[in-house]
């Protein structure tokens, strides 16, 4: 986080970070702070301190990661994940080992499509971002990459953040908070995991 964000951060807590980056931020006072970052910088700020939030739903969880989650933070598995395609892709034979090993963790064919789609797509909205991460704030890749996390059956879980362990501290935090699994709906994944099908994905805490 830089000397400035820290700053503007002061003794705010997740809430109200929250607020300053939406477009509902009203009142003078909350007016006077947005003008220490901008809407973007307080969107940054959200990422890094809603692994250590305790959020009520997983929506949350469930959001572009716009910035490098410290090495020291909790992380959101869904953010780690967003890291590791952010690493693996500007290299063709890279990306298409990761998207390999991940996909044997997906047991529907068109969503692991999904995820290689995804993965090509993140690789060509690098070349045009200024910031690596704002490639990331793709409405069509965050579609892809969430159906394809959402529904990976909770017994392949570890073996995910196994592959996030091994591309090293920079992909994943020393703890590492798994935020928005939910019930797969499709009959053919049915019995693969478990859960409550619910319209906000379960919550699972992992340290």
């Amino acid at each position: 986080m830089s000397v400035r964000a820290n700053r503007a951060k002061g003794a705010k807590d997740y809430g109200d970070v929250v607020l300053l980056a939406s477009q509902t931020a009203n009142g003078q006072s909350e007016h006077a702070e947005r003008k220490n970052l901008s809407k973007r910088e307080w969107e940054r700020l959200r990422c890094v301190m809603v692994g250590a939030a305790d959020v009520s739903d997983a929506a949350p969880t469930l959001t572009p990661l716009l910035t490098r989650i410290p090495e020291d933070s909790r992380a959101p598995l869904y953010y780690v994940l967003q890291q590791m395609l952010l690493q693996a892709v500007t290299r063709a034979s890279a990306r298409n080992q990761l998207v390999k090993a991940l996909n044997r963790l997906q047991p529907s064919y068109g969503r692991c499509l999904g995820l290689r789609f995804a993965a090509e797509r993140l690789s060509v909205l690098l070349k045009t971002s200024d910031y690596p991460y704002d490639a990331l704030d793709d409405e069509l890749f965050q579609r892809q990459l969430r159906c394809w996390f959402v529904y990976i059956p909770r017994t392949h879980v570890p073996e995910l953040l196994g592959y996030a362990g091994a591309m090293g501290p920079t992909a994943v935090s020393r703890r590492c908070r798994l935020l928005g699994r939910s019930k797969p709906t499709d009959d053919s994944e049915r019995g693969s995991r478990s859960g409550k099908t619910r319209g906000v994905p379960k919550r699972e805490v992992m340290t």
